[in-house]
């Protein structure tokens, strides 16, 4: 999967803590993730089920592989499924996507391609909710 740089405007997440338990533990967070521009380059990629691409991916493997806009940006799958993983000082390896329990935030991200996922952190603009 070709590494596509997220603007800070463009990515957003909002994590949601939850309200503590009875022993005073937090839940697993919520993380929430929003592309804010539908016409972004993160849109754009094969019409395929490969799990990943590369640059000339269409020309590799013929019809049925070309760049393809799509409604939702590539992002979100690895979001919903907690497969994208948080890599603030902060960042945890108790979940999957390394956020840590009993954190509200929501802001903009970055995000760099991992080898097999995504890793994202907040810009410093990013505010505690």
């Amino acid at each position: 999967m070709e590494a596509q740089a997220a603007h800070p405007s463009q990515h957003y997440v909002t994590v949601s803590a939850g309200e503590p338990n009875a022993d005073g533990t937090f839940p697993a967070p919520v993380i929430t993730f929003e592309c804010r521009d539908p016409e972004a380059k993160c849109h754009t990629y094969p019409a395929c089920d490969c799990d990943h691409w590369t640059e000339g991916h269409a020309e590799k493997y013929g019809e049925g592989h070309q760049l393809e806009h799509h409604d939702r940006c590539w992002l979100e799958d690895w979001f919903d499924v907690d497969a994208a993983s948080y890599t603030g000082r902060d960042a945890t390896d108790e979940f999957d996507h390394g956020f840590p329990r009993g954190v509200n935030r929501s802001g903009p991200i970055t995000v760099e391609w991992a080898h097999d996922y995504p890793e994202w952190n907040f810009v410093q603009e990013a505010s505690d909710v």
